[in-house]
């Protein structure tokens, strides 16, 4: 399966980059980043294919954090990416079955836009009290 170039998430579309240059320090093994300035992941180019699913799941559980203003601890986080990880491997047919929206199912209104005009708002009022965006989540 080949590694998508962009995540979707609540409508907004997410960067999925490869590369090694936003490390934190050179001696430091870091396997990705969530930058939210620039509403990006990027996973280390020298991770092993399982090492990189983890990380985009890790990275894309700091990005819902942010999103949701849910401000998780990084342990929080990093258990709870693990969890969500192993139930899609031990349940493969489980993506299958959440994917699959019957036709005849009436159209409602997405989640992702509301909280995405939430958020907007919120990041709105943010900007008027001259609070900057988050730190760049960095991951090891």
């Amino acid at each position: 399966m080949n590694r998508p170039e962009h995540i979707r998430l609540l409508g907004v579309s997410i960067p999925l980059i490869v590369s090694s240059s936003k490390s934190v320090d050179p001696e430091e093994e870091v396997y990705g980043v969530w930058d939210p300035n620039d509403m990006s992941i990027t996973i280390n180019p020298e991770c092993e294919p399982v090492q990189e699913r983890v990380t985009v799941m890790h990275e894309l559980v700091h990005a819902i954090d942010d999103f949701l203003y849910l401000e998780m601890t990084h342990q929080e986080v990093y258990i709870l990416s693990q969890v969500l990880y192993q139930v899609l491997i031990d349940n493969p047919q489980l993506t299958d079955y959440l994917m699959f929206v019957p036709a005849s199912t009436p159209k409602k209104t997405s989640f992702a836009s509301s909280v995405a005009s939430v958020r907007q708002t919120d990041w709105e009022a943010t900007k008027a009290k001259g609070r900057p965006k988050p730190p760049t989540k960095r991951c090891r």
